[in-house]
C-alpha cells in the first residue's frame, strides 16, 4: 500500500455524527421468516451483534446454474430472491437471542449482467434497499458508470455508503454522500464499520471513471481512524474492504487493533475466516457474483468483544426458496430486457472457463481468437481481469455472453513492432509468482475440472495477465524479470521478428493503457474497430454455429502442470518437468528495457 501525504484526520472523520438512532431502531423490526432452516445453533451468548456479508455481486440478481456442479443439469444458486430468504431467516434466529442482525456489503454491486448495465445500477440500489442493508462499501467497479452516477446512487440508496480513502480533488473532501464509518448501538454497546477501495482503481478503471477523484494508500487513514473509533466508544471494529485478500492480509498484520476484515475485490471464496496478522486477525470473503453470504457473530462480554463464531452459506435454491415479494421487485427489472438477452446464438460443445491464472485459459483464448478474426489483426491479446463467467456445454444464449464479457469495451487494432510484443508479454509475466498449494488445486478442481501442480501468477499485479490470440508463448517464471520468455512464434511456426510490424487487436480498456500498460496509450497508430468485443464474441458464435471445440494452447508455462479430471473437456492437458533447471532461450534476444524502464508509472 502507498502511503499518502495527506491522510484523512481524526477531526475530519469525528465530525460527522453517529449513525441516527432512528435508523437503529428501524432495524429491530424483525421481517416476518420462517423456520430458522440451514442456520445451526447457537450457544447462549451475551447480547450480540450477527453480521452478515455479501461482495462482489456484480448485478447478478436472479439465481444462476452452479458453476462449480459437474452435473449436466446443474442446480441453481444465488440471486436476491434467494438471498432474501436467508436473510429472513437468520434475522428471526438473531432477534430471537436478543442479537441484533446487520447486512453489509462490501462492493462492486454495479457491472456484470444485462440488467444492471441497462439500469446503470439502480436494480442493484433498489434491492440493496429492500433487503435492509446495514451499510455498503464502494468497488472499483462501481465507478464503471462514472463518477457522477455514482453519486446519484448514493443518493438513492436508503443505506450509508461507506468509505474513508476516496477523495474529490476539486475539495479535498470525501466523495460526496459517503461516511467515513458509522457507529452502531446495541444495548449500550457499539460497533464501528467503516470501508476502503483499492487504490489501483485508477490504474485499473478507464480514465473518464475515476476523474477528478483521488484514491489515497487506505493504511495511514486508518492508523488515525481505528484509535478515534474506539475514543467514540465502539467496542468492534469491522472493515468492509475492497482490496484483495493480498492486501487485507498486510492491513490485518499492519493494524492489529482492527476487530474484523469482511472483505472482496479478489473474488475469493472462504467457507471459514482466514487468520492473520500478529494478533491475529479474522479476514472473511463472501466469494462472488451473489452466490454466498457469510455470518460472523459478535460477543459481547464484560468489558470486551470478540468474534466468536463464522460461517460461509452457499445459496441454493433448494436450501433457500426465492422469497415471492422479491421475486416480483427483480422480475421487474429483467422484464425490458428477457427478451433479448434469451436468444440462443447456437449449442457449446465444451466448457469454456478461465483456467489457472499463469497457465492457459481457453475462455480467454477464444475471446482473443473473436477479436483478431473480426478486426482483422495479425494477434490479439485478452485480459484475464476481463474474462467474467464460464460458458457451459449447452444452449449459448446472449445473456451469457453478456455476463462473460460485461464491460462496454470495444476492439481497438494497434501497429506494433515484434520488439514491443516481446516487452508487453515480459511485463505480463514479470510479476509475483507463488505456488499451487491445496486450496488453489481444489479451486481448480472445483471450478475448472482440472488439477494443477507448480507456480501460479498472482492475480493482482503491477501488470495484468494477457492471453494471446494468433501466437504461441513458452515462459519460465523461474527466469529473472523481463527475460522470462523462452519462446515466441507464430501460431503457425512462424518467429515473431523483432523489427517487424503487426496489427495487434486489444480491448478499448488495455489500448487505453489499463492494467499497467500505460505506454500502450501513446502508439499513435491505431484503429478503433467501433465493434463491442462482446458482439464480436456473438457474431463468431453465430457464424461458426456454436462452440465445437476448445481453442489451442497458446501459453506454455514451463512451471505449471494441468491435468484434466476423467471427462471433463474445460482446459488441455500439459506436463512440463517442474524440477527443470531454469530454460535457456534458443538463438539472439535483443535486449529489453529493465523492469524499471520497461514498467508504466502507476497512479
Amino acid at each position: 500500500m502507498r502511503r499518502s501525504s495527506c491522510p484523512l484526520t481524526a477531526r475530519a472523520c469525528l465530525s460527522l455524527i453517529r449513525w441516527p438512532l432512528a435508523l437503529a431502531i428501524l432495524l429491530l423490526i424483525p421481517w416476518w421468516a420462517g423456520p430458522g432452516a440451514g442456520i445451526p445453533p447457537a450457544p447462549a451468548l451475551a447480547p450480540s451483534f450477527v453480521l452478515f456479508h455479501t461482495s462482489d455481486t456484480h448485478g447478478h440478481l436472479t439465481a444462476q446454474p452452479d458453476p462449480i456442479s459437474t452435473a449436466t443439469d446443474k442446480p441453481l444458486i444465488g440471486g436476491h430472491a434467494a438471498l432474501a430468504t436467508f436473510l429472513q431467516r437468520a434475522r428471526l434466529e438473531a432477534y430471537q437471542r436478543g442479537a441484533l442482525p446487520l447486512f453489509f456489503d462490501a462492493g462492486d454491486y454495479f457491472q456484470g449482467t444485462p440488467v444492471v448495465d441497462h439500469t446503470k445500477g439502480e436494480c442493484m440500489i433498489a434491492l440493496m434497499n429492500h433487503l435492509r442493508v446495514a451499510a455498503a462499501g464502494i468497488g472499483n467497479h462501481d465507478f464503471d458508470y462514472g463518477p457522477a452516477r455514482l453519486k446519484e446512487a448514493i443518493r438513492l440508496a436508503r443505506f450509508p455508503v461507506v468509505n474513508c480513502n476516496v477523495f474529490e480533488q476539486a475539495t479535498g473532501r470525501l466523495l460526496a454522500g459517503v461516511r467515513p464509518y458509522v457507529l452502531i448501538p446495541w444495548k449500550g454497546r457499539l460497533l464501528g464499520v467503516t470501508a476502503v477501495l483499492t487504490p489501483e482503481t485508477p490504474r485499473i478503471s478507464m480514465p473518464e471513471n475515476t476523474a477528478g477523484l483521488e484514491f489515497r494508500d487506505p493504511l495511514p487513514i486508518l492508523r488515525e481512524l481505528v484509535p478515534a473509533l474506539r475514543r467514540r466508544g465502539a467496542d468492534f471494529i469491522v472493515v468492509l474492504s475492497h482490496l484483495g485478500i493480498e492486501d487485507d492480509r498486510r492491513l490485518a498484520t499492519a493494524l492489529p487493533d482492527i476487530d474484523l476484515i469482511l472483505g472482496s475485490h479478489s473474488h475469493t471464496p472462504m467457507t471459514a475466516p482466514e487468520w492473520c496478522g500478529p494478533r491475529p486477525t479474522p479476514v472473511f470473503h463472501a466469494g462472488y457474483d451473489n452466490r454466498f453470504v457469510t455470518r460472523s457473530e459478535i460477543a459481547l462480554g464484560a468489558g470486551n468483544a470478540q468474534a466468536t463464531e463464522f460461517q460461509a452459506h452457499a445459496l441454493y435454491l433448494s436450501d433457500y426458496p426465492e422469497d415471492p415479494d422479491t421475486q416480483r421487485l427483480v422480475a421487474s427489472y429483467m422484464a425490458p430486457i428477457d427478451h433479448l438477452m434469451k436468444e440462443v446464438l447456437g449449442p457449446s460443445q465444451v466448457d469454456l472457463v478461465r483456467g489457472v491464472i499463469g497457465g492457459d485459459s481457453p475462455e480467454g483464448s477464444y475471446l482473443a481468437d473473436a477479436m483478431r478474426q473480426f478486426s482483422e489483426a495479425d494477434f490479439a491479446f485478452m485480459n484475464i481481469g476481463g474474462v467474467r463467467f464460464p460458458v457451459f456445454r449447452g444452449d449459448v444464449t446472449v445473456e451469457q455472453i453478456f455476463t462473460l464479457q460485461p464491460f462496454p469495451n470495444t476492439a481497438v487494432v494497434v501497429t506494433m513492432t515484434g520488439a514491443q510484443i516481446r516487452r508487453l508479454l515480459e511485463e505480463t509475466l514479470s510479476v509475483d509468482w507463488s505456488p499451487i498449494g491445496p486450496a488453489d488445486n481444489e479451486y481448480a478442481v472445483q471450478n475448472f475440472r482440472v488439477e494443477a501442480a507448480g507456480l501460479k501468477r498472482e492475480f493482482i499485479a503491477t501488470y495484468g495477465y494477457l492471453i494471446p490470440s494468433g501466437l504461441q508463448v513458452t515462459f519460465d517464471p523461474h527466469r529473472p524479470p523481463m527475460d522470462r520468455v523462452i519462446s515466441l512464434v507464430a501460431s503457425d511456426g512462424t518467429p515473431v521478428e523483432t523489427e517487424r510490424t503487426y496489427r495487434v487487436a486489444f480491448n478499448s480498456y488495455i489500448a487505453g493503457g489499463g492494467d499497467g500498460f500505460g505506454w500502450l496509450k501513446d502508439l499513435p497508430d491505431r484503429r478503433d474497430t467501433g465493434i463491442l468485443v462482446r458482439d464480436m464474441v456473438i457474431l463468431k458464435i453465430r457464424a461458426e454455429k456454436g462452440i465445437h471445440t476448445l481453442p489451442e494452447q497458446r501459453m506454455f508455462n514451463l512451471r505449471q502442470a494441468i491435468r484434466p479430471l476423467p471427462g471433463a473437456v474445460t482446459i488441455h492437458a500439459y506436463a512440463p518437468d517442474l524440477h527443470a533447471a531454469p530454460a535457456t532461450p534458443a538463438g539472439h534476444r535483443p535486449a529489453l528495457p529493465t523492469m524499471a524502464a520497461a514498467a508504466a508509472p502507476r497512479r
